[in-house]
């Protein structure tokens, strides 16, 4: 902050000087600008998986001079060469884990993880998730780039035996309808408003891939790199289904409980085999990752003869929990909706041309002390939640939104089964065909509200009411949009139009500082950029060229 008064408090040079490991210093010397953004470091050498400090000075027109303190950063991946490791997997289209045992002998002094599992990953050490990120790595074309995220893994890492696990889902790499919604233009919607039609989705590969690299560095200044190879473990995920557009089913009787940690007996797991990775260029996740903005907790507001309706008090982009009890094999299922129609009933049809019907489906292991489930690998969009074959702990609870005891204990404890059994992703004898639950009890549910983690940097009040609602409605509608994409709407499409980016910039821009986001745009839009044999879908089904250098409406 420049403590000149007056116009002398505008900025008048800047200087930006980098230290490396050795101490050494490269500098840029003072540099006459009024720019507070994309300044050139000095040039120097640069190496990946690297250490360096920086210290940034300014001087205002009063000659007053600012400078900040010493500040650590570490490099990535510069070269994709660089970023060891073999893309892993069952060679499936399935969601999956994988896991790898390894001893820690030495202190630690610095540890990293780069990760990338297509289409999403969840990435644990010793049974904890690592980072509050949700639903990474970034959505891209995978065909031409490919985002990693780089992990700080030293705080979660003990001496003796350590276990790194990952969950893998499908996303958009290879996306899975299974039989529930997943976007398609409607052809009259074409012929009303969309000539000529952007191309349907298509898959970037035939196998869910897993690439990792792990760099420890210890005290006494040696290393060691450990790298996703056919020493790691994998087998089939309890997640049956991992459909992009919020459609999961999750079967609790083949969760091997405790797969992420180290006590955990992975001698029925499979080597996991080498699987063709995706064709795009690795490149560090550079956006601010998903995050949980808040937990709205849901109240009971009709029991209905096809189910329960709740409600999460607003529209929002939110990744769905519950807490049942019940029977093994009892199957609980959830409808999500924006909207309710006139009868009081969800109403998951969109603008009287596509019927979003989204839904989850939770089967028990029947843990007699309860069980509790969460989205993995999607998010819906929406206010109102139908609870099909489960019915409220507490009645009268729900209706007021407190929880009872019960749901409170019961928060964030998961489901069991027997790991012998369930290695090859078989039923247990007694599992059988799941059920429609009806003893199964609804201890709890909730959104957990994801949004980019842009800082907030503007805002608005004033005394009248209904100004300051609109303001709110607009930045929560913005917020329910604003992922690893700057999506239309977070139900029908999540698709990243760039007219949607184009129009919304300043009201985004005044709200959040979004400059990372906009540059992931910018480079998505790049990346997509038409060469001359880049065709279109026309509306008379002949390829439509648009023309080498052409922006398409939706990157990626």
């Amino acid at each position: 902050k420049y403590t000149g008064e007056g116009e002398d408090a505008f900025q008048k040079s800047c200087r930006i000087r980098v230290k490396d490991a050795q101490g050494r210093i490269s500098d840029t010397g003072e540099m006459e600008t009024e720019r507070h953004q994309g300044m050139p470091f000095p040039d120097m050498e640069w190496r990946s998986f690297t250490e360096y400090q920086v210290q940034v000075e300014g001087k205002d027109r009063g000659g007053n001079l600012t400078e900040s303190g010493w500040i650590t950063f570490v490099t990535g991946a510069l070269v994709p060469e660089d970023f060891q490791g073999q893309w892993i997997g069952t060679g499936e289209g399935k969601p999956f884990y994988a896991r790898k045992r390894w001893n820690l002998t030495k202190k630690v002094k610095s540890a990293y993880a780069l990760v990338c599992g297509l289409g999403q990953f969840r990435f644990y050490i010793n049974g904890k998730k690592v980072s509050d990120h949700e639903l990474d790595p970034g959505w891209t074309n995978y065909d031409r780039k490919v985002q990693y995220v780089m992990f700080d893994i030293a705080p979660y890492l003990r001496e003796g035996e350590n276990v790194f696990g990952v969950s893998v889902g499908n996303g958009f790499y290879l996306g899975d309808k299974g039989g529930r919604y997943f976007f398609e233009m409607p052809p009259e919607a074409m012929k009303r408003f969309m000539p000529p039609n952007t191309n349907g989705y298509r898959p970037f590969g035939d196998a869910l891939p897993l690439k990792g690299m792990f760099l420890l560095r210890y005290a006494d200044g040696s290393s060691d790199v450990i790298c996703t190879d056919s020493s790691w473990k994998v087998r089939r995920s309890a997640c049956q289904l991992a459909n992009v557009y919020g459609s999961e089913i999750y079967d609790a009787r083949k969760d091997p409980a405790g797969w992420n940690d180290v006590f955990f007996d992975d001698g029925t797991w499979a080597p996991a085999v080498k699987v063709e990775g995706p064709k795009g260029r690795l490149t560090a996740q550079g956006q601010p990752p998903i995050v949980v903005k808040k937990v709205c907790e849901a109240k009971l507001i009709a029991r209905q003869e096809d189910g329960d309706l709740y409600d999460l008090g607003q529209n929002m982009s939110c990744i769905l929990e519950i807490s049942v009890k019940g029977k093994r094999g009892d199957r609980v299922e959830l409808l999500p909706a924006e909207k309710l129609d006139e009868r009081g009933k969800i109403d998951q049809m969109a603008k009287n041309w596509n019927m979003i019907d989204v839904s989850c489906t939770y089967i028990l292991s029947g843990d007699p002390e309860g069980e509790t489930w969460r989205q993995e690998f999607s998010y819906v969009g929406g206010r109102y939640v139908l609870v099909k074959g489960a019915a409220p702990a507490d009645e009268a609870a729900f209706a007021d939104g407190t929880e009872s005891a019960d749901q409170a204990a019961f928060a964030g404890k998961t489901g069991s089964a027997d790991e012998a059994a369930l290695a090859d992703g078989a039923d247990t004898a007694d599992g059988g065909p799941a059920a429609e639950g009806s003893g199964t009890t609804l201890l709890a549910l909730r959104g957990y509200y994801i949004v980019s983690d842009s800082p907030v940097t503007g805002s608005f009040w004033c005394d009248d009411r209904r100004y300051n609602q609109v303001y709110d409605l607009i930045a929560e509608a913005m917020d329910s949009n604003l992922k690893s994409v700057h999506t239309d709407c977070p139900t029908i499409e999540k698709t990243a139009w760039l007219e949607e980016s184009h129009l919304l910039a300043p009201s985004l821009m005044f709200y959040r500082d979004v400059r990372d986001r906009w540059r992931k745009i910018f480079c998505d839009a790049a990346t997509d950029q038409y060469s001359a044999d880049t065709a279109e879908n026309g509306l008379d089904g002949k390829p439509f060229f648009r023309g080498a250098g052409f922006l398409p409406p939706i990157a990626p």
